[in-house]
């Protein structure tokens, strides 16, 4: 654990943190603040790249005490995160997740990816968009554009609409 808040500690956006332990079989929470624009996954790839475990969840807070929030607080503060504050590392359920997370991590060069990291946050721009479009043509049938790669977001959406049935023009 001394390794991982080392590399915590030195990404430089992080202006203070604490890794606070969760519930049995859970992930570890870091409570962070930041100069403003570092994420969850962000951070879970630094970490990555510095050789250190990086399956933990991240919650962005404003100037806070962080030594002083207990266990209920925090709970508090991810109950009440605004959208973005709070990023949940998910691994993939499934043969089809897991695919579509290797493929992502070698498109976007970007590891490690949770199933509900978003596209574009981590890196997705339209021409990673189109060769997931063309990917998962090749491997599943699947017809999907642009727009259907961006408004599904994260993987587990992806996978959702990828195992979907397809909508037959003739019955709408």
């Amino acid at each position: 654990m001394g390794d991982l808040l080392q590399a915590i500690g030195d990404h430089a956006e992080i202006t203070g943190f604490r890794v606070m332990s969760g519930a049995p079989g859970s992930r570890p929470l870091v409570v962070m603040t930041t100069t403003g624009f570092l994420g969850g996954p962000e951070l879970r790839r630094h970490c990555h790249e510095q050789g250190k475990a990086a399956d933990f969840d991240t919650l962005t807070v404003d100037d806070v005490v962080l030594d002083l929030l207990s266990p209920d607080e925090l709970s508090k503060l991810v109950a009440d995160s605004s959208e973005g504050a709070f990023s949940r590392f998910v691994t993939p359920e499934g043969d089809l997740e897991t695919q579509l997370v290797t493929m992502w991590e070698s498109l976007l060069d970007f590891t490690p990816i949770g199933v509900l990291d978003d596209f574009v946050e981590i890196g997705g721009e339209s021409m990673s968009a189109l060769e997931i479009v063309v990917q998962v043509s090749q491997r599943w049938g699947r017809d999907l554009n642009l727009v259907d790669v961006v408004d599904a977001a994260c993987i587990r959406n992806l996978a959702r609409l990828i195992t979907a049935s397809p909508v037959n023009v003739d019955e709408i």
